[in-house]
């Protein structure tokens, strides 16, 4: 994305991604073609967030609480409702009521098992406090982590679609201030400054951009980042002709070897862009 040259490409304030946080989501596909035999340089399907697997005890599932945020590690609850226990068929009546205090006094039975089974019970008192934490530690080890390390991974690409998609419909919709363009990149040029140089001479800025365009496949709701017909551009904004004697004639051999026919600029092909 561009509107005005910058010399760091990284601090655009509009869209900007790199291939090192792209390459391992799930959900990304790459250099592949689209149902009309299309070059397809990105391909981004519609992921969803996923909650927290459930564990599969029914002890541990009444003892587990969730934090909001996702990748918070869940905790064990310091009391629940014992009915809570008894509807699951965690434990029986008698196993529930064993350990309150018995009133000498006449009651009526079905009004005891109703009283006593609003009652709460705290973990550090209940008789399988050791099973419940061993089975959360189970749980952590074996169902959560594993989750999360997957999840963690599943949201970047849910925050990247939702990314394109905004982005899309702002270029659709000439929604922005000025005429933006989406661009692919290709090589990255770097010059750092010296000592006694300002920060601001440093450069970091794709050799080659390529105009692209995001489109949306209807069947899958995937987006999908194709090339345009546009030339290839070989970006000299950030450097000074003057003082790189050579750029000139970079500029010419890049127009000349685009300017043919035979040629079309693609990232994963070194043959489109390696001049001889």
């Amino acid at each position: 994305m561009k509107k005005t040259p910058t010399q760091d490409f990284t601090k655009h304030s509009d869209f900007t991604c790199t291939e090192e946080q792209v390459i391992d989501l799930p959900g990304i596909s790459l250099n592949i073609t689209d149902d009309a035999s299309e070059d397809v340089w990105l391909r981004v399907e519609r992921l969803r967030e996923n909650s927290a697997p459930k564990p599969n005890s029914s002890l541990l599932a009444n003892w587990l609480k969730f934090p909001a945020k996702f990748s918070d590690q869940p905790l064990l609850q310091e009391k629940i409702n014992i009915k809570n226990l008894i509807d699951d068929g965690v434990i029986a009546y008698e196993e529930a009521f064993t350990p309150f205090e018995v009133d000498d006094t006449y009651h009526n039975e079905l009004l005891d098992i109703e009283a006593s089974s609003e009652k709460e019970v705290y973990l550090k008192d209940f008789s399988e406090r050791g099973l419940v934490q061993k089975e959360f530690n189970d749980y952590l080890k074996e169902i959560w982590k594993p989750w999360l390390a997957q999840e963690k991974l599943v949201r970047q690409s849910v925050d990247l679609y939702s990314s394109l998609f905004m982005l899309n419909q702002q270029l659709q919709g000439n929604l922005a201030d000025a005429q933006l363009e989406l661009v692919w990149g290709m090589g990255i040029a770097l010059r750092k400054s010296n000592d006694n140089e300002q920060s601001s001479k440093q450069i970091k800025y794709p050799l080659l951009t390529q105009s692209v365009e995001i489109t949306l496949d209807q069947k899958t709701m995937a987006l999908l980042i194709k090339p345009t017909l546009s030339t290839p551009t070989l970006e000299t904004e950030p450097f000074s002709i003057e003082e790189n004697q050579g750029l000139a004639k970079l500029l010419k051999n890049s127009k000349e070897f685009y300017g043919s026919e035979d040629v079309s600029l693609n990232p994963f092909l070194p043959s489109s862009y390696e001049l001889s």
